[in-house]
């Protein structure tokens, strides 16, 4: 953790680092700022944590934690990404979508404190839902920009190992997720109903495509895409089990999802920041080739498994035989590449 704090505005010696060519590394000042900015969102995230796991500070400090605390928190990794895009030339498109996205996210949650405080049971749709909704496709968006950007070329078993990843966390999430709040999803208004379900598909989209894009890289991501990845993660964690919760009438303000949503949010405005290391070629291992396509190989074998003794919807099992199906291709695609190499 202490290295991803340090790595807040920094420059690599021989990387492409976050600056583009004849611009200049961030003034010692600012990068001072972003490591205690970094510093303070983590401090800020133990707090909640364990104010509201274990009560610390009383429920005198309710209002600070869960609405001015909590709010900052989610705004700052907005800020976060919208500097780095004003600061840095290089990547700054990406950076700017992800930066209004998650400036759409802040703003429902701050209008989900205002308008509702510690309900914990709002109406849906409200006003606060739009906000929320409007950050998936510009997260989208901003995540197929900076991969094109980052990765120049793309090679066809690279591309296979994205498509494994994608469409097998894909599958677990509708498997684990996605059915279930379609199956209690059955009352109230479509308007409901379909913003309910909203959530778990967006996040599906997401997290695939975040996965999908650590295929490309050869299964060597860097930071940025590290933290990307597990910021959303965990927010796909923290919204399905929202969802869930709610459906139930067992969410409340304060609980370990809210933390979640802090740390998915920390990840995410920390990912900007992180240098980019240069690899001029990507070392073809066998951990690379065998060892991880064959773990998300098993983890759709096993999403299909579950499905032949359990109810498993159609959109989870289409994607894990569609996981199957891209395993298959990549074998069939490295015996015929090792065959060429051999004659």
């Amino acid at each position: 953790m202490c290295r991803l704090i340090q790595g807040m505005g920094t420059l690599v010696s021989g990387s492409p680092g976050p600056f583009a060519r004849g611009e200049r590394p961030l003034a010692p000042g600012i990068r001072l700022a972003l490591r205690g900015c970094a510093l303070a969102g983590l401090l800020g995230i133990a707090f909640h944590l364990a104010h509201g796991e274990l009560g610390l500070g009383g429920h005198g400090l309710d209002s600070f934690t869960y609405d001015w605390l909590y709010n900052g928190v989610v705004l700052g990794a907005a800020v976060s990404c919208l500097a780095r895009s004003w600061l840095i030339r290089r990547e700054r498109l990406p950076w700017l979508l992800l930066g209004v996205g998650l400036t759409f996210n802040a703003t429902g949650e701050i209008y989900y404190s205002f308008a509702f405080g510690d309900s914990g049971n709002p109406p849906i749709p409200s006003l606060a839902d739009l906000f929320y909704l409007l950050y998936y496709p510009a997260a989208y968006a901003a995540l197929v920009l900076l991969v094109r950007q980052r990765m120049r070329s793309f090679s066809a078993s690279g591309f296979m190992d994205g498509a494994i990843a994608a469409t097998t966390s894909a599958a677990v999430i509708a498997a684990i997720a996605f059915e279930p709040i379609l199956r209690s999803a059955t009352h109230g208004s479509t308007a409901s109903i379909a913003t309910t379900l909203a959530y778990p598909l967006g996040d599906m989209i997401l997290l695939g495509t975040a996965v999908g894009m650590v295929g490309f890289s050869g299964w060597r991501p860097g930071r940025t895409w590290l933290l990307l990845g597990l910021g959303l993660a965990l927010g796909a964690i923290a919204d399905t089990g929202y969802v869930y919760a709610n459906a139930h009438g067992t969410y409340v303000v304060g609980d370990v999802l809210d933390s979640l949503w802090l740390g998915a949010a920390w990840l995410i405005g920390a990912a900007p920041w992180q240098p980019a290391l240069h690899r001029s070629s990507v070392r073809l291992d066998a951990t690379r080739l065998l060892v991880i396509p064959g773990v998300f190989a098993v983890v759709a074998l096993a999403v299909l498994l579950y499905g032949g003794f359990h109810h498993v919807g159609a959109v989870g099992l289409a994607l894990a035989a569609g996981a199957v199906l891209f395993v298959i291709v990549r074998a069939a695609s490295t015996l015929y590449e090792n065959v060429r190499l051999l004659k």
